[in-house]
C-alpha cells in the first residue's frame, strides 16, 4: 500500500495477482506475514488480504493492543488476525460484508468512501511532485518505461 497525494493508498505491486474462483496454493507474500494457511500449504483464498490488511494495522508477531485501540478495534484486529480461517473475517460466508459491517466502521460511508468523498486522517505535505528526501539514496538499474501508459487515471494523484 501506498500514500498518493491526497491522503488516499493505492495497492500495488501485482506481480502475482490472479483471479480467484477457488483455493490457489502460490507460495508468495514477504514472509513475517504471511497466513496460516500458506504456511501450512493448505491453500487458500481472498480472504488471506485482510490478513495483510490486519497486519498494517498492527505490526507485531504477538501483539499487544496499545492503550489507545478503543474496543471496537482490537475486536476488528481480532477478527482479521484469526489463524482459524473458519472465524476469520473476510473468509465466512459473507465475505467483506463481515469487515464493512463490523461496529468500527459503524460511521463508515463505503460508498463516499469509494468516490473520495471523505478527506483522509493524514494527507502527506509534498513540497515537490519528485520529492525523493524521505527514500534511501540506492544505485539501482535502470528502468525501462513502457512507451505507453495503459493505465493514466490510476496514477493520476502520484
Amino acid at each position: 500500500m501506498l500514500f498518493g497525494t491526497t491522503g488516499y493508498t493505492k495497492l500495488t505491486d501485482f506481480g502475482f495477482a490472479k483471479i480467484v474462483s477457488s483455493r490457489i496454493y502460490t507460495l508468495c507474500g514477504t514472509a513475517q506475514y504471511l497466513v496460516p494457511e500458506i504456511l501450512s500449504q493448505k491453500g487458500y483464498g481472498k480472504g488471506v488480504d485482510w490478513w495483510t490488511d490486519a497486519w498494517c494495522f498492527h505490526l507485531q508477531r504477538e501483539y499487544k493492543f496499545s492503550k489507545y485501540f478503543s474496543d471496537y478495534c482490537r475486536d476488528l484486529i481480532r477478527h482479521l488476525l484469526q489463524s482459524d480461517t473458519s472465524r476469520r473475517f473476510g473468509c465466512l460466508s459473507n465475505g467483506t460484508s463481515d469487515i464493512k459491517s463490523h461496529k468500527w466502521f459503524k460511521n463508515m460511508n463505503w460508498i463516499a468512501l469509494y468516490h473520495k468523498n471523505i478527506r483522509p486522517e493524514y494527507v502527506p505535505q509534498i513540497l515537490e511532485r519528485h520529492e525523493l528526501e524521505f527514500f534511501e539514496n540506492k544505485t539501482e538499474l535502470n528502468i525501462q518505461k513502457s512507451p505507453t501508459m495503459l493505465f493514466p487515471e490510476e496514477f493520476e494523484d502520484f
